[in-house]
């Protein structure tokens, strides 16, 4: 292997694990779960043919048995709560909106490519980014008006509401 090569090898890994903590919630489960892919992706002499190794490695990774028993359990099970909002929020999200926003919107795959990744038709795909976003910012439009009004009143100022609904204005 070319080191050029290795370096690109070695830089698909760390955006494999990247995903996996974004998906999991939690380093320690995502980095064992891709160190047991690639024990049994080199195991099983597979090789990464021609094409980018980010793609081919999360396509992989994807198609691995193990890795798809983890996801089908982290979909039944809760996931633990975290301290990040954000990340709380994304965690939220059900397992497969919550991939194709990660591989689309943090690891900058395209739709087509994220597709091929999951499994899923490239459409599918941008739906279910779309969900997600939607999903989130949902999430956060009653945090952001709540913490409007908290800010109002913990400076000294009464809210009340103005003629739009959900909308606090604060008197001087």
């Amino acid at each position: 292997m070319l080191m050029e090569d290795y370096d690109r090898l070695l830089n698909a890994i760390r955006y494999l694990r990247c995903y996996a903590f974004c998906v999991f919630g939690c380093k320690e489960q995502g980095d064992d779960l891709i160190e047991r892919f690639l024990r049994e992706y080199v195991a099983t002499n597979s090789r990464l043919n021609g094409r980018s190794y980010p793609l081919a490695l999360f396509k992989a990774f994807h198609a691995n048995h193990t890795v798809c028993k983890a996801f089908e359990a982290l979909e039944k099970n809760n996931p633990r709560a975290v301290e990040d909002a954000l990340h709380t929020a994304v965690l939220a999200l059900p397992v497969k909106l919550r991939q194709a926003l990660i591989l689309v919107r943090t690891m900058d795959f395209t739709h087509h490519d994220a597709a091929e990744i999951i499994s899923l038709a490239e459409t599918e795909v941008a739906r279910n980014v779309n969900e997600a976003v939607d999903r989130l910012f949902q999430q956060e439009q009653p945090r952001q008006r709540s913490h409007d009004l908290e800010r109002r009143v913990g400076a000294g100022q009464s809210a009340k509401r103005s003629s739009k609904p959900g909308t606090l204005i604060g008197n001087q």
